[in-house]
């Protein structure tokens, strides 16, 4: 909190002590006088202080109270002053902080005293401090102020809550005002009448000969509409001052007055050319802020005597904060629709190139760099699919006739040479028949040496028939018994069958016993689901991972396509087929996993929204056809 003497200023300063004792009744009675009359803080405040300082026979004293200045923050104010007191700011930080009288002896003169007396407001907090310097501060005069003090304490309490009092019924009404004109300008539908009413009651409010509003256009302010008036546009030296104001109000984003008060940093030129050659006048220029951005201006102008109280400016922020974005819509709402668009375009960009709003530019930024990222950004196309390894040639061992087994020494996935057994059919039954053949022949061939030496010629072709059948049926077993014996007809693994729990068993003709494929000649066989069948032809490259060996990826080029869709799972799959480049050692026929066929180089955003994109196009065909 900051020291501000205003004592001067509002006329409340005492005048000096009387040097005769006639003099000192008289002036003691009309400060009596005055303080009966007294209404308001600051008259009360100057002959209170000349009452307090008979009494204490002080040298010197003050009234303090605390207010809002300019800047918004909380400052000491001197409402009456008479004579030096000394220590004062620490004098009044002290009893603040404290709440409680305070007394400093200056360390320059040690025989003297200097006061402080709070006057606390029913909630406590101090709002006023008076101060009182004694030169001959003895024990007994110290008690002596210190009860005139106690005793005068209640009556600027008083005062001070009648100020409160008054200031609360003036921001009432200023607030009933600023409603009453916002409610009239809601009622009026149409723009330009809305904005001459409103600032014509403004102009009833506060006294004032003329009010201007104005509205941004193309970065310039351009006056819309003038209190009692409804032709303005001839007074081309009033409109062009009028707007020049507007825009230093804006342009600095401030409050502006003329008289500028002496702590004023902002420049005010425009508002003293206005004033000059349109007055003389006093001028307050309020900038009209529509959400986070400032779109027009409100001037004020009345004669010069009467310059704006704070409560006043006040009133005016506050009624152009109300009234100002509701003309400024009904002024955008009367537009034609291409302008409406045109304007709402032309604020976005202003939003975007203009200052603040460093969120959206950070997202546009990040927008348009997602935008060419994905305009550029490509990568090949990989179709994925269950895949599975087989043998390129795959051979199966049968049971050559209805039989027994006798011997199986191998199972899936043992690995077999040319040759090696597999296993070996049960041919005792075999051998009976054969012999029982070979007997039978054996007595055909006698019966027909009988025959043709009996010369019956009839009788010898019949038996000779009889001993081709015995042949014949001779060779079957024995070709039935070279095959009793199933053996590798290539190097490879076995990849099916096993009949190791099956030794004795009975089989018949045909049954499968083994599956074989080629050692190290393996074709991929994939299930291309129907969407993604049109982007795989022969020809193209890919990789495939199987489950047991995830961290291998075996390349592979398509050779052939089925062209036949398969029902599998729910959904409908081509059969396609692939040779791998190198299967490896651990590669084995059986194996299952991922094959991804590259296609053509493709966007990187079209790769990751194919399913969608589809989904979308599918739908859209669905519905409309």
């Amino acid at each position: 909190m900051t020291i501000q003497d205003q004592g001067h200023r509002r006329g409340a300063a005492v005048a000096a002590p009387a040097r005769t004792a006639g003099d000192a009744a008289r002036m003691q009675d009309a400060a009596w006088d005055r303080l009966a009359q007294a209404q308001g803080m600051e008259a009360v405040a100057g002959p209170w202080l000349q009452v307090q300082m008979r009494q204490a026979a002080a040298e010197g004293g003050a009234v303090y109270w605390l207010r809002r200045g300019s800047s918004g923050t909380p400052e000491w104010q001197a409402l009456a002053r008479q004579d030096p007191v000394g220590e004062e700011a620490e004098l009044l930080k002290r009893c603040a902080e404290s709440g409680a009288p305070v007394v400093i002896r200056p360390a320059e003169a040690p025989r003297a005293a200097c006061l402080a007396h709070p006057v606390a407001l029913p909630s406590g907090a101090v709002a006023a401090v008076a101060l009182l310097r004694l030169a001959e501060a003895t024990p007994q005069r110290l008690r002596g102020a210190g009860r005139a003090l106690a005793w005068g304490a209640p009556w600027l309490r008083e005062a001070l809550l009648l100020e409160q009092h008054r200031q609360a019924r003036g921001r009432e009404a200023r607030v009933q005002a600023a409603q009453d004109i916002f409610a009239a300008a809601m009622q009026d539908h149409e723009a330009r009448r809305a904005a001459i009413g409103a600032v014509t009651r403004l102009a009833q409010a506060v006294g004032a000969d003329r009010v201007s509003l104005g509205f941004r256009r193309r970065g310039r302010t351009q006056v819309v509409a003038v209190s009692h008036s409804a032709e303005f546009g001839r007074r081309m030296s009033l409109t062009r001052h009028v707007a020049a104001a507007m825009d230093e109000a804006l342009d600095q984003r401030a409050v502006l007055t003329h008289p500028a008060p002496a702590a004023e940093l902002n420049a005010t030129r425009a508002q003293a050319v206005l004033a000059r050659q349109h007055g003389p006048s006093a001028v307050v220029t309020l900038p009209v802020m529509v959400g986070d951005l400032y779109h027009g201006a409100i001037t004020v102008e009345r004669p010069e005597e009467r310059p704006y109280s704070e409560e006043e400016i006040a009133f005016l922020d506050l009624a152009a904060a109300l009234v100002g974005p509701v003309l400024w819509e009904k002024r955008q709402n009367d537009k034609w629709l291409i302008f409406k668009v045109f304007d709402s375009v032309g604020h976005q960009f202003t939003r975007l190139f203009g200052p603040g709003h460093a969120g959206r530019k950070l997202a546009v930024l990040a927008l348009a760099g997602l935008t060419a990222l994905f305009a550029t950004w490509t990568a090949p196309y990989r179709v994925a699919a269950d895949a599975r390894v087989e043998g390129a040639v795959q051979r199966v061992l049968v049971a050559p006739f209805d039989g027994f087994l006798r011997t199986a020494p191998v199972r899936a996935g043992d690995r077999v040479a040319e040759g090696a057994l597999l296993a070996e059919m049960d041919d005792r039954d075999l051998t009976l028949e054969r012999l029982r053949w070979m007997a039978e022949r054996r007595q055909k061939a006698l019966e027909y040496d009988r025959a043709i030496g009996e010369q019956n010629r009839a009788e010898a072709e019949i038996i000779r028939a009889q001993v081709a059948q015995a042949d014949a049926q001779l060779r079957m077993i024995d070709a039935s018994l070279e095959r009793a014996r199933l053996t590798a007809p290539f190097d490879g693994v076995v990849v099916a069958g096993d009949q190791s729990q099956n030794i004795g068993g009975s089989v018949t003709r045909g049954t499968v016993l083994y599956e074989i494929a080629p050692e190290g000649d393996y074709r991929v066989v994939m299930k291309v689901p129907e969407s993604r069948i049109s982007e795989i032809a022969p020809g193209q490259r890919g990789e495939l991972v199987v489950t047991a060996l995830p961290g291998t990826a075996y390349p592979f080029e398509v050779t052939a396509v089925t062209p036949v869709a398969e029902a599998a799972e729910g959904r409908n799959t081509f059969r396609v087929e692939a040779v791998l480049d190198d299967p490896g050692a651990d590669l084995g026929p059986g194996m299952q996993g991922v094959a991804k066929v590259d296609t053509a180089e493709q966007l990187m955003i079209r790769i990751w929204t194919r399913d969608l994109a589809d989904w979308a196009r599918l739908t859209w065909w669905g519905w409309v056809g």
